[in-house]
C-alpha cells in the first residue's frame, strides 16, 4: 500500500488496532508520514493516527 495515500483521499480500510481489534474505518487523508497515517476518522468524529502495518485492506471512497 505504499505510496497509495495522498491529502486528501478519503478511504475505507479494515484496521487492527494495537489490542487485536478489527473495525472498518472512513477516514480523510490529511498526511502521510513515516509509517502513520494521519486522518480524520468519520466513526470517532476527530483526527487519527493509524499504523499503516495494522492496515488490513483498504479501497479509495473518493476525493474531497
Amino acid at each position: 500500500m505504499k505510496g497509495v495515500y495522498r491529502y486528501g483521499m478519503v478511504v475505507e480500510f479494515i484496521y487492527m488496532d494495537r489490542q487485536g481489534r478489527i473495525s472498518q474505518r472512513t477516514v480523510f487523508i490529511l498526511a502521510h508520514k513515516n509509517e502513520k497515517l494521519i486522518a480524520y476518522c468519520f466513526m470517532k468524529r476527530k483526527v487519527r493516527t493509524f499504523l499503516i502495518e495494522n492496515i488490513l485492506g483498504m479501497r479509495k471512497v473518493r476525493a474531497a
